[in-house]
């Protein structure tokens, strides 16, 4: 019997909290398929991102320069197959709609007790 090959899938993350962005590199770098391909602090960042890395997915703060909806509908736009993941502390069920709409696969909710990468897997 053989084991299935790993196939390492690339993530592009953008947050401007220096202690989340760093917490969610050391997330990605401790899971067993996914490699960080960048990281930035502005949705700006996040969409050059994307289109430097061709990354199999993006995380995304919403609320910072240039994040929140107008950066998930940016990414999704330039790259409308890329899973987009919307990261944030809102809980308004009107910014997870406009999100939604704007072409995020996702919304998560930070700090609700929600493995982050268990959560994305499932949603791949």
């Amino acid at each position: 019997m053989t084991d299935k090959p790993i196939t390492e899938r690339s993530v592009i993350i953008a947050d401007d909290d220096d202690v989340v962005r760093e917490a969610l590199a050391d997330l990605i770098a401790d899971h067993p398929t996914f490699v960080l391909a960048g990281a930035g602090e502005s949705g700006w960042e996040a969409a050059q991102l994307a289109n430097e890395h061709d990354p199999d997915l993006a995380i995304v703060d919403v609320m910072m320069p240039g994040g929140g909806v107008d950066a998930v509908a940016l990414i999704h736009a330039e790259r409308p197959v890329l899973p987009v993941f919307a990261f944030t502390a809102n809980r308004s069920r009107r910014t997870r709609s406009e999100l939604l709409e704007s072409g995020a696969r996702a919304v998560f909710i930070k700090g609700d007790g929600t493995d982050l990468l268990a959560a994305i897997e499932d949603l791949l």
